[in-house]
């Protein structure tokens, strides 16, 4: 098995790193952060060539 992507929740600036062996971490926003009565959450579409990372709400879209 392989690693391709390590995703975690939360930070309140939001992080994206790839280390040396082309594996890449994402830190989602915090929830926190977000507007009283909305909602803020990620959808990952796995897909063979990537990952598709769905955002709603104050959290962005990422591929």
């Amino acid at each position: 098995m392989t690693v391709v992507a390590y995703i975690a929740g939360h930070d309140h600036a939001c992080g994206y790193y790839c280390d040396h062996k082309n594996i890449h971490h994402l830190t989602l926003p915090a929830i926190v952060e977000s507007e009283p009565n909305t909602n803020a959450f990620v959808t990952v579409h796995v897909y063979r060539e990537y990952l598709l990372i769905e955002g709603v709400g104050n959290i962005g879209t990422y591929r």
